[in-house]
């Protein structure tokens, strides 16, 4: 049990000043642990044979307690060595902020004067005994350290499964139960733990490199083929392309329908992704390759185009290209694939129709049963009497529609 009493070496330490306890008082936070000496908790009975397995049993004696050790100075040339062991919360206070004229992120270190120490000796070959040197606190002991910095470090072996579980994409509040699974006895890791070791690996995958460049040094390990144009003023890549050889099969057996859509600069480059998509006879789809290309210009798309047209074999041709309404892709297509056929694709025809009507009519359910219904009914009408009769009826329908949203308004 601990014991009342000032700040004393325990019998078997040596002599020593403790005038970083005076000192700490200044700092006393109100805990209810003043003047209680913890040093009959760090005596053991019998030796440990390494600096580790002593520091580890003294620092789970201070989990159970509520506070953590760090390792602090070594004095291996000593005789005898010891290394000092002190708590987490020894030292001066800093609060971090290199100019307090500037904002800046709150952040403060732990430190709080605590003048707790204790001494790992080596007496001989294989034993070390651990002497207490100042054993009283000057604040609150924690509650609850499940998710404490020191305590939640993964072990080697945790970060090999975490490693693993990266590599086939698990995200990471499955792998926190997987976790939970395989080390029933102790406490689930918080999901901020989980993705600081992603990070952490990226890091050390990525070896310097940025997002871009390691795009490219993973299509480069997979045998991808690609290929890039970088301003020359400014040294950034603005074109970039990559395949894999597989998909450059498929596209060669199968080059009759070519599906091509854009995403608008949703990465952090501001780049534009442009997706190149097969379709196999049984419809079956397959991704032919993809480009960021620096605008939605013609000659950004016809830069992806070519490098779709160097893909196939000499004289062939698809037979159909499907796109969106993007201007700059329509005009560029007759310049490279002047015999293939463009379609515009229905599913985007249906959102601007959905969209379109929505805005008229500030009614969501009349948008949707617009473009699903009377629309798709026109687009989907198989003899030219029979859309027209569709069509006819639409323009009825939304003229009536309009004129009774003048009469309420």
């Amino acid at each position: 049990m601990a014991q009342a009493h000032s700040c004393k070496p325990h019998e078997k330490a040596q002599v020593v000043s403790c005038d970083l306890h005076e000192l700490a008082q200044e700092n006393f936070e109100d805990s209810g642990e003043e003047d209680v000496d913890y040093s009959d908790m760090f005596v053991f009975e019998h030796p440990f044979k390494t600096f580790e397995e002593a520091f580890g049993r003294c620092d789970e004696v201070a989990y159970g307690l509520g506070f953590h050790l760090v390792k602090a100075k070594y004095h291996m040339e000593k005789s005898p060595p010891y290394k000092i062991v002190k708590c987490e919360r020894y030292g001066p206070y800093n609060s971090k902020a290199k100019d307090p004229e500037k904002p800046q992120r709150k952040s403060k270190t732990k430190k709080f004067m605590c003048p707790f120490v204790v001494r790992v000796i080596k007496r001989g070959e294989g034993v070390c005994i651990v002497v207490p040197k100042c054993g009283v606190h000057n604040h609150k002991f924690g509650k609850f350290l499940e998710g404490h910095r020191c305590r939640a470090k993964f072990t080697e072996e945790q970060k090999e499964l975490i490693k693993q579980y990266r590599q086939s994409h698990v995200k990471p509040g499955m792998v926190r139960h997987a976790f939970t699974l395989r080390y029933p006895d102790q406490p689930p890791p918080i999901l901020k733990q989980m993705y600081n070791e992603n990070a952490r690996l990226s890091a050390k995958d990525r070896d310097g490199r940025n997002s871009v460049q390691y795009m490219l040094h993973l299509a480069n390990e997979a045998n991808y083929l690609s290929e890039s144009i970088k301003n020359p003023l400014t040294k950034k890549l603005t074109h970039v392309w990559f395949t894999h050889p597989e998909a450059v099969q498929m596209f060669k057996a199968w080059p009759n329908i070519i599906l091509i859509d854009s995403t608008y600069k949703i990465n952090m480059y501001g780049l534009i992704l442009v997706q190149c998509v097969g379709v196999t006879p049984v419809g079956k789809s397959f991704l032919i390759g993809c480009a960021l290309i620096e605008n939605e210009g013609t000659d950004g798309y016809k830069w992806v185009l070519r490098r779709l047209e160097s893909l196939l074999e000499l004289g062939v041709r698809p037979t159909v290209i499907v796109t969106d309404h993007e201007r700059g892709l329509i005009a560029a297509l007759p310049a490279v694939f002047r015999t293939s056929h463009h379609f515009l694709c229905l599913f985007h025809v249906y959102t601007a129709i959905e969209a379109r009507a929505t805005n008229m009519e500030r009614n969501g359910n009349f948008g949707k049963a617009l473009a699903l219904g009377a629309w798709k009914k026109v687009v989907e009408a198989k003899t030219f009497d029979e859309c027209n009769m569709d069509w006819n009826e639409l323009r009825k329908n939304i003229v009536v529609i309009l004129h009774l949203s003048f009469i309420f308004s």
